[in-house]
């Protein structure tokens, strides 16, 4: 049951904040491997700089709140760190939060309960085999973060991945597709 996994990722009392934040924070992921900081800290900007939308960021190089920033000591942090960021980003006034979810954060469902609005895959690459078992486990991994979005949600495909059908496949969000290669939306 969910309650039963989230207690294993970070303990019960944390299962009401989360609800609470799933409420006022709308999160959004990025799942890709080469440059994946730098674009995230590009959407942050635009989402800051030009539209003046007060954010968060949880990525592997730092943690955001507004303008507090602080050294990241994992790519997705553990449950307890995450709904305490999560926490403040809400108290702080945030209005979105852009967060790296890692395949370590997937399997250790440490984002187990969020509710992200927009998923981003850029691109998968052979890192971190050196954690799952196989190259397969570790798409299959990545590939549960799509299938567990609501309907409600958007996925944002790079179609030029050899992997984004099958990371896609059985995904009820709503699929937008971009392509320097083939015909897609974007």
């Amino acid at each position: 049951s969910f309650s039963e996994k989230f207690k294993k990722a970070g303990g019960e009392e944390f299962e009401l904040i989360s609800r609470i934040e799933k409420k006022f924070v709308k999160v959004s992921n990025l799942s890709c491997h080469h440059y994946q900081d730098n674009f995230l800290v590009r959407v942050k900007k635009l989402f800051f700089r030009s539209l003046n939308y007060k954010i968060g960021l949880i990525s592997t190089i730092e943690y955001q709140i507004g303008d507090l920033v602080y050294k990241s000591t994992h790519t997705t942090p553990n449950a307890i760190i995450l709904n305490d960021l999560l926490f403040q980003m809400v108290e702080s006034g945030c209005e979105y939060c852009f967060m790296e979810v890692s395949s370590h954060g997937l399997a250790q469902n440490r984002v187990l309960g969020l509710n992200f609005d927009i998923a981003v895959f850029t691109n998968i690459s052979r890192d971190h085999l050196d954690y799952h078992e196989s190259f397969s486990e570790y798409i299959d991994i990545k590939k549960s973060f799509f299938d567990n979005l609501s309907s409600d949600a958007k996925s944002i495909i790079n179609m030029d991945d050899p992997y984004s059908s099958q990371m896609t496949l059985d995904t009820i969000s709503n699929k937008i597709f971009y392509s320097v290669k083939n015909n897609s939306n974007y």
